[in-house]
């Protein structure tokens, strides 16, 4: 014996359609997380890529002072670096140097930090990719970096320094 009620209200249930979407709350709920989320995230990942750029540009300049010390070592000559911008031609101006925009490398024959005719190209690195500065502060007012064929600074000090675009100091 079946219940002819129970079977019409299963007949009913089967036909009417099943709530299968999100109220205007859920939804307005979830919108509103995902921005409270979004306004920590953002903040966060900017910093991690300017950290991470900060990070490329003093490992170039690292890989760029460590390839003139070995060259100045395997070739057993003086190697300058300095910067430039014409490719070819220390630049120096009144206060050093754009170093920023691109350095040399060349066996500097003379030793005078200049190159001069028939001193050879060893090597020109590009402009930063970013709008960092860099600087060398160096004794005596010289605006390029030697190695000697010991691969020890020749009669120099100093201190290169990088400063990323955002000017932050902690990076």
């Amino acid at each position: 014996p079946s219940n002819p009620n129970h079977l019409r209200l299963k007949a009913l249930s089967m036909r009417l359609p099943k709530n299968q979407g999100f109220t205007i709350i859920e939804l307005m709920v979830v919108v509103g997380i995902f921005s409270v989320l979004l306004m920590v995230a953002i903040p966060a990942m900017s910093d991690f890529i300017s950290r991470n750029q900060t990070t490329v540009v003093t490992n170039r300049i690292m890989l760029i002072l460590n390839s003139a010390r070995s060259l100045a070592v395997a070739r057993r000559e003086m190697m300058t670096l300095c910067p430039t911008n014409d490719e070819s031609t220390c630049t120096f101006f009144q206060g050093g140097g754009v170093w920023q925009d691109g350095v040399i490398l060349f066996a500097d024959t003379n030793e005078d930090g200049q190159r001069n005719n028939g001193e050879e190209l060893i090597q020109y690195h590009e402009p930063l990719p970013d709008n960092g500065w860099v600087s060398w502060p160096a004794f005596g007012n010289k605006n390029y970096i030697q190695y000697t064929a010991e691969g020890l600074l020749n009669n120099q000090n100093g201190r290169l320094s990088y400063c990323p675009p955002n000017r932050k100091r902690e990076y």
